[in-house]
């Protein structure tokens, strides 16, 4: 798992610290997904001041997640993972350009698939079991 992400002081906080490593991931992929989504509205109603201000969000989210791997634990995991960041955040250049939705909906698939992936491996809290 990667190791420890900080939480930016630029972006959402959720209203109580999540002090869970794996938990504060799984916080990252669902801001960045719900962020995609409203990118993705934006979009559509062709806003592009707020679809650029939002898209810098999920980028940040995304270079956040790309900081925190740990590729001594996992050289080839991190790999995979750094080489995907990298690819959403050409796709988010790609829809920010454009005012395209579909790099849109590729990156918010990957990241629906990758978080549902790590939702397999990291235990539930103790208030969801």
């Amino acid at each position: 798992m990667p190791q420890v992400i900080e939480q930016s002081q630029s972006l959402e906080r959720p209203p109580v610290p999540i002090e869970d490593p794996g938990q504060r991931l799984l916080s990252y992929y669902d801001a960045a997904i719900r962020l995609v989504g409203k990118a993705k509205a934006q979009t559509i109603k062709g806003d592009a001041a707020a679809q650029d201000e939002t898209l810098g969000e999920v980028y940040i989210l995304i270079a956040e997640l790309n900081n925190a791997l740990d590729f001594q634990r996992s050289p080839e995991l991190c790999q995979n993972l750094e080489q995907i960041y990298e690819f959403m955040g050409r796709q988010l250049v790609a829809a920010n350009a454009t005012m395209d939705i579909e790099p849109l909906e590729v990156v918010e698939m990957h990241l629906s698939m990758l978080k549902d992936a790590w939702s397999q491996v990291i235990p539930p809290t103790p208030i969801e079991a």
